[in-house]
């Protein structure tokens, strides 16, 4: 498990862990203009993306889901089971799949 409040740099930004419990965490996530994270889903976890940079917006994931972010500033709320080994990749450009 990360270090809470510690910066995880990846290729496209960082995230910061805010908080993780057994069946949450939230976390505020960087991606850098130009970028966008792996095209994922992830079995054991449902998320919600609060977009606050540049515009505002607010997206429900499922499980089993396929999404992405793309450029901005995110608050990352994901419940269930959150692990960052539950991720299934399915398109990365930074050659992670």
């Amino acid at each position: 498990m990360n270090k809470l409040f510690s910066i995880v740099r990846r290729p496209w930004g960082w995230m910061v862990t805010l908080l993780h419990a057994n069946k949450a965490w939230i976390k505020i996530i960087r991606v850098l203009p130009g970028e966008c994270t792996s095209e994922q889903s992830h079995n054991e976890r449902r998320e919600i993306h609060i977009k606050l940079y540049p515009t505002l917006s607010i997206k429900k994931v499922a499980s089993g889901e396929r999404h992405r972010m793309f450029g901005g500033l995110y608050l990352e709320v994901a419940y269930g089971h959150p692990r960052e080994e539950d991720v299934v990749r399915y398109d990365d450009k930074y050659g992670r799949t």
